[in-house]
């Protein structure tokens, strides 16, 4: 290996781990020397990370704890510390933490007891995302602090919105205890997680953002050995995410040989014309080569081909173009005006993000 393939794991959010297993295999001096200290010099970043984050997460989970907040940790707070073998193995930059939106002014609160302070932008005000299930951010003004991201669902953006029948409720009650540095939360059950990972990854991040990391995760939640496969086929298709389910899934066998059961894969198949509409979208190849997302062609023709049904495919699209009048009026901060002037702003926005 040389610096342009440490580069490539730092794109890919592996370089942390690389390092951990070459270190492990006695490997990591056989290197050339600057490839040598570009990853010892990762690791070293990595584990401060860790260590601050870890501090973080401990202090807001014991401060909910206190202010009787129920939450329940998300991504990457959770992975690293359970599926890695170390923390700093994986790669992160926030706390993502899905609470009651009830909840929220207390959130706030504590939140701003610990250094945080809103830091919303235009397009995601704190109503917007109160309402209609989306997140918030809290930035951290203490020395190395970052950004907490309090979820209001625990799968959210337009596309689950509109396409998805996600039993928000049930995932919510089937959460289990989590303990970090002598505090004590809560995380999805295993089934849930691996299921929003495959989510998240595949259409908020549209399997571009740190892909074989991403890939990763799903790999290493298959190998939990009390996964309950036939729940996870189950509820991805009451959910109507099957069929991003299992491209992730057959991402993570293809590249890391997952233990998914055949059956599971089978049973979360899509149909003939849908799986060579993926094969067109060349993920593997996207994934290696780190090709970024953002708005463009690939996205909407990613999103409308993971949808499961074509009746919310014409759900998604209509509301793209036409979203519900709340929306827009809480979207433009403009209770009362014509309805006509706030889709014309909208579809103004469509357009930006087209040409961007």
């Amino acid at each position: 290996p040389d610096a342009d393939d440490v580069a490539w794991l730092r794109r890919q959010g592996l370089a942390p781990l690389a390092a951990w297993t070459l270190s492990k295999q006695r490997a990591l001096s056989r290197l050339q020397p600057e490839v040598e200290e570009g990853l010892r010099q990762v690791s070293r970043a990595a584990v401060v990370a860790d260590l601050r984050q870890d501090r973080d997460c401990v202090a807001l989970l014991r401060a909910f704890e206190g202010a009787g907040v129920a939450s329940v940790l998300l991504k990457g707070a959770v992975l690293a510390p359970t599926v890695y073998p170390e923390p700093w193995c994986r790669t992160r930059c926030d706390i993502d933490v899905w609470v009651d939106p009830a909840d929220y002014p207390r959130v706030v609160e504590v939140l701003a007891s610990l250094g945080y302070v809103e830091a919303q932008s235009e397009k995601r005000s704190v109503a917007l995302a109160l309402r209609f299930g989306g997140e918030t951010q809290l930035r951290g003004t203490r020395s190395g602090q970052g950004l907490v991201e309090p979820h209001f669902q625990a799968f959210q953006g337009e596309w689950c919105r509109h396409t998805t029948a996600v039993d928000h409720a049930g995932i919510w009650g089937r959460r289990r205890p989590f303990a970090r540095g002598g505090a004590t939360g809560a995380t999805m059950a295993t089934e849930d997680l691996l299921l929003h990972v495959c989510v998240h990854f595949g259409v908020n991040h549209q399997f571009t953002v740190s892909g074989l990391r991403s890939v990763l995760d799903v790999h290493l939640l298959a190998k939990e050995g009390d996964l309950d496969w036939d729940a996870v086929a189950r509820r991805a298709r009451e959910w109507r995410i099957a069929t991003v389910t299992w491209t992730a899934l057959s991402l993570a066998v293809t590249f890391f040989d997952a233990p998914v059961p055949a059956a599971t894969l089978e049973a979360l198949r899509p149909g003939r014309v849908r799986r060579a509409l993926i094969r067109f979208l060349r993920l593997e190849e996207g994934i290696v080569a780190t090709r970024p997302g953002g708005y463009n062609w690939r996205r909407g023709l990613l999103w409308l081909v993971m949808t499961d049904r074509l009746s919310s495919v014409a759900r998604f699209v209509g509301r793209a173009v036409v979203p519900e009048t709340e929306w827009l009026r809480i979207r433009h901060d403009a209770p009362s005006a014509p309805l006509l002037s706030l889709l014309l702003r909208h579809w103004g926005s469509l357009l930006r993000h087209r040409h961007s």
